[in-house]
């Protein structure tokens, strides 16, 4: 719909002319009228109308000098002059300022038609023509951009950026939005999502100066201007939202490292891209699913450092299951989160996909889960988070939610082991070594795990129990050690079974707390 303006001295005119014809029907609206040249100015200023019709002869500034103002700032706009046959000779005036076209008054509605008709027809062809225009250089500007930021751009390249895009800027960052249907079956919907996505980024970042917007191997690419990104998150806020309310979308956003040379943007974007492939490691675990660069090295070098410790420990499963379930019936918060972090570390340094990743947590909670249901008689069933997490696992998009979780559901599961009545502290730690004797238990672990200082605990453990640890842990393991040999069981496999790796080493303890070697105490209770 083309705006229209109405200028005349007369208000019955103006009036008239408002009321002659349906104009919404020939393709225009009237954005407003004014009663002579100097204030038709001042609302050709505010309106920016596609079409004024105008009287000639008009008090304070007439309509030709009003037509010959608006020409030295707008070339596009259309003028119908309306004139008497008096005027006739100052319409002829009118052609060095391109107008052409007149209407006699009174003015007939059919005449009134037929000039609209043909006004509509030049107006809508110049704005085939500029948009067409406008697309080209859009579509000239996404090229250079996408190929400056790639790396396939030399020197002419680059001075064609600064020339076109004015890329002399002090910061450069490149942000990659990634955009997910629910519906993965309908192209068509997430290709118009993605459309909309992108004009609205560009209408809140690009027409505000703060970069530009343009496709880019898949993505929406962000080439962000000398601001943080923190500085564009509501923008982003509000198009994730849109498009999760219209296209049931979800978005990503992977935010490329800061550079201060355009020929370094390419490093931006390859730290984005990075970021991007490997999302389910790298997304926060917000509703906005950042994936930030500086926050992803410190992830890096977590994971450089975990790479210097513990990593033949941490490498293996079944260990990283038993010192979970350590500190599951411990109820030490701080200890699964550390040891799940530790878990998917080596998961990744060991260059696991995201199945992987999923279906090795799976297992490792599986694993708890019936360890736990065998070692402290609360059966499996009653671990409630149970088959919540075995059957939602795949819908999860990060890795720090689903460590969250995991960890929460963990911490759950321990208040179901530690059933009421049963004590929070020092009993609680006994009942754990009976459970786990056979394990290599130390006093210090023993502390940490259940937050005590560990020559407190030595102390502790003598006064309440009347021993020192290291000789309550071997009364423990004899005992059972006495039962297994009476059930027929080997010298070694008694040893192994309650937790002496050396059979020697076994074999003198077995004497020392019971008098006799384990052979000989199995022979004489047969007798």
């Amino acid at each position: 719909m083309f705006k229209v303006m109405l200028v005349d001295d007369e208000p019955s005119i103006r009036e008239g002319l408002r009321t002659l014809i349906d104009w919404e029907r020939f393709g225009f609206r009237i954005a407003g009228d004014a009663h002579n040249g100097k204030q038709g100015l001042e609302q050709w200023a505010k309106v920016k109308p596609d079409l004024i019709l105008t009287d000639i002869r008009m008090a304070g500034m007439d309509g030709l000098a009003m037509i010959e103002e608006i020409r030295k700032q707008d070339m596009r706009c259309q003028f119908i002059l309306l004139t008497g046959y008096s005027d006739f000779q100052y319409a002829q005036r009118a052609i060095q300022y391109g107008v052409d076209s007149y209407l006699l008054k009174p003015v007939d509605p059919v005449e009134l038609q037929d000039r609209l008709g043909r006004v509509y027809k030049q107006l809508s062809e110049e704005l085939a023509d500029q948009k067409q225009k406008a697309s080209m250089l859009q579509l000239y500007h996404e090229e250079l951009l996408q190929r400056i930021v790639v790396g396939n751009e030399g020197e002419e390249g680059h001075s064609a950026a600064v020339r076109e895009l004015g890329l002399e800027w002090k910061i450069y960052r490149v942000l990659l939005v990634q955009l997910e249907s629910s519906h993965p079956g309908s192209e068509e919907v997430a290709e118009k999502s993605k459309r909309a996505a992108k004009q609205q980024l560009q209408q809140a970042i690009a027409n505000k100066g703060l970069g530009y917007v343009f496709t880019l191997e898949g993505f929406i690419a962000i080439l962000l201007k000398e601001v943080l990104p923190a500085f564009i998150r509501p923008l982003l806020e509000e198009t994730r939202n849109r498009g999760a309310a219209e296209y049931k979308t979800q978005m990503t956003v992977f935010i490329g490292h800061e550079v201060r040379l355009k020929k370094e943007l390419p490093h931006s974007y390859r730290t984005a891209l990075k970021l991007a492939v490997h999302a389910f490691i790298y997304r926060s675990g917000d509703e906005m699913m950042i994936a930030d660069y500086d926050q992803a090295s410190n992830f890096s070098q977590r994971l450089s450092a975990s790479s210097e410790t513990d990593v033949g420990e941490f490498f293996q499963m079944d260990q990283a299951v038993e010192k979970l379930m350590f500190a599951v019936e411990a109820v030490n918060r701080k200890l699964i989160g550390k040891i799940l972090g530790d878990l998917a570390c080596q998961l990744i340094r060991t260059e696991y996909s995201e199945s992987r990743i999923k279906s090795s947590f799976a297992l490792v909670y599986t694993k708890i889960i019936f360890g736990l249901s065998q070692t402290s008689g609360v059966s499996k069933e009653s671990m409630v988070p149970f088959e919540k997490f075995e059957y939602q696992i795949d819908a999860y998009r990060c890795l720090a939610t689903l460590l969250t979780d995991l960890e929460n559901w963990l911490c759950e599961i321990a208040d179901v082991v530690n059933v009421e009545g049963t004590d929070k502290g020092f009993g609680r730690m006994l009942m754990f070594i009976r459970r786990h004797y056979d394990k290599d238990l130390k006093l210090e672990s023993l502390a940490e795990m259940f937050h005590y200082n560990s020559s407190y605990l030595g102390k502790l453990f003598k006064q309440q129990t009347g021993q020192y640890f290291n000789t309550y842990l071997d009364n423990l393991r004899i005992e059972r050690a006495k039962e297994l040999l009476l059930q027929g069981l080997k010298v070694h496999q008694v040893a192994k079974l309650v937790g002496y790796a050396n059979v020697d080493y076994f074999h003198g303890k077995f004497k020392k707390y019971v008098g006799q070697s384990p052979s000989g105490y199995r022979d004489d209770s047969k007798l």
